[in-house]
């Protein structure tokens, strides 16, 4: 039975969606699932056995970024062992397709006395989430760009406009102050309406 149970937890945690990992003290790999192999290039996860964070990095690239990353990841798992904590974190990681972000969770293994012997992490690759939210600000920047924009507009619109329009209204009033024509007075009052309709026209939109 404990033989079956064994078996049971391999192909579970071969299974599992992820990153799944573990390792010493010393940050030495004991064991990943299925997809951690695939992405380090190894043809089985029983490979893993013994490799360090640089050992799993893309090849292809300069050896001080390789170092660079492999340093970072280091410090990361051994200030969780020191600590005894799990945290959750991002890290950046380069591939044969770019730079890719996982969203990173580690945990501290420990013994039956309390002592941290290792730690365990699920990393999960965020990029295309990341993308998106650098998409969703961007066109919220543009829109707020947009509002700037059109607010400005109408306000140097409005003042072009209301200014000259102020103009007529007062002409239009000192008419009706002026005249007893029954026409002159009529297109003189129409003029103050339209003119003070075009105000509150002009106000309203600034107000959007």
């Amino acid at each position: 039975r404990t033989k079956e149970k064994e078996i049971m937890m391999e192909d579970i945690i071969s299974a599992m969606p992820g990153h799944v990992y573990w390792k010493d003290t010393n940050c030495i790999l004991l064991g990943c699932n299925d997809l951690q192999a695939k992405d380090a290039w190894l043809k089985s996860r029983k490979e893993v056995v013994g490799k360090t964070a640089y050992d799993l990095i893309w090849k292809d690239q300069p050896e001080a970024e390789k170092r660079k990353q492999a340093a970072l990841t280091d410090e990361i798992d051994k200030n969780i062992m020191k600590s005894g904590l799990s945290t959750t974190t991002e890290e950046e990681v380069i591939t044969p397709q770019g730079l890719v972000t996982y969203w990173s969770s580690k945990v501290p293994l420990k013994n039956s006395l309390g002592e941290v012997i290792g730690l365990t992490g699920i990393s999960i690759d965020i990029t295309e989430r990341k993308k998106m939210e650098e998409e969703l600000k961007q066109a919220k920047e543009q829109a707020e760009d947009m509002n700037k924009l059109k607010t400005e507009f109408l306000s140097n619109m409005s003042h072009d406009v209301k200014t000259p329009l102020a103009g007529v209204i007062s002409l239009a009033e000192s008419l009706t102050n002026y005249t007893q024509e029954p026409k002159t007075l009529e297109a003189a009052e129409e003029i103050i309406q339209c003119g003070q309709s075009l105000f509150s026209f002009f106000d309203n939109c600034l107000e959007l």
